[in-house]
């Protein structure tokens, strides 16, 4: 005879397993990744989606640091990781960067959150979303909209947005130096009607190629149209950084470039404005800049002049 209690026991003990296989269920087949992380970042879980998303196999995750599948740059991650610890509360989605187990990366949606209870303390769970495929289209958009199609610079619209930047900073800082290069070919026009205008545009992409070699950090630069380049020299300590950062460009433009195997010079003329003077609005500075490279142009070749306040 079977008493009521040990019946209702066995239904719940039943009830209980249905449930959990149910939830196993819902995690394994989750179109998102789970993971939980110990106290000390390493895995102590990851559902079966790691593999579709990141490459790996939860067996090869598991007992491994998160530092294992994290881009190199992962103090937004951490930093992520120990407030949801300390305040024990969900993290707003995150974007990071994890890298696929082929070394490509993926664009991830994360959301951590503490775990409570006595199974759960101390635990970590992040969820964890592929955004790649959006995130790359978002990417394509920006490039289409703030990129010379050419070559890959800035084009004018962000380059304005950043000069507009600098020049706010230096008002109220007066120590934020900036200096505006504007740029343009010498001989440029020769080279176009020699060998035609394909030829041309290879030698555009290669001299912009060469401005971001010779002007590397704290710079942006544009193809502000044609054969003329403006650069944006950021946090000058003094001016002579600007005229040495010329002296550079300038050498790198020196060396010969080639039109259909033939080996052909171009030179530039460069005007300099810079942040310190009476000027009213960023767009006077760049303005200057390019009156005083025509300027320059029509005295000498290969020079540079500062433009006056």
């Amino acid at each position: 005879m079977v008493h009521l209690n040990e019946a209702a026991g066995g239904r719940l003990g039943e009830s209980f397993l249905q449930a959990n296989s149910f939830f196993k269920l819902l995690v394994e087949n989750s179109q998102d990744i789970l993971m939980v992380l110990d106290e000390y970042g390493v895995i102590d879980y990851v559902n079966p989606t790691v593999e579709k998303v990141l490459g790996y196999c939860p067996l090869e995750l598991e007992n491994e640091k998160i530092d294992l599948i994290l881009h190199s740059d992962y103090t937004q991650t951490l930093r992520v990781l120990t407030t949801v610890r300390v305040f024990s509360t969900s993290s707003e989605p995150v974007e990071m960067i994890f890298l696929h187990k082929d070394g490509s990366f993926r664009y991830i949606e994360a959301i951590v959150s503490s775990l409570s209870g006595s199974i759960g303390f101390g635990k970590t769970l992040i969820t964890l979303r592929d955004v790649t495929q959006r995130k790359e289209a978002e990417i394509k958009l920006y490039k289409r909209a703030y990129s010379d199609p050419l070559t890959g610079l800035p084009n004018r619209s962000l380059f304005s947005e950043k000069l507009q930047e600098a020049f706010n900073e230096a008002r109220g800082n007066k120590e934020d130096k900036f200096a505006v290069l504007f740029l343009d070919l010498n001989g440029f026009k020769q080279i176009n009607d020699t060998f035609g205008h394909l030829a041309g545009d290879e030698i555009l992409i290669e001299v912009a190629r060469r401005l971001e070699k010779a002007t590397q950090q704290e710079s942006t630069m544009t193809r502000f149209g044609g054969d003329e380049f403006v650069i944006l020299l950021r946090h000058l300590e003094t001016e002579d950084q600007a005229y040495r950062m010329v002296e550079l460009i300038q050498k790198e433009l020196s060396i010969p470039f080639s039109a259909h195997g033939v080996a052909v010079s171009i030179g530039a003329s460069i005007g300099i404005s810079f942040s310190a003077g009476n000027w009213k609005d960023a767009e006077e500075i760049l303005e200057n800049a390019d009156k005083e490279m025509y300027s320059n142009k029509e005295r000498t070749r290969n020079s540079s002049l500062t433009a006056k306040c």
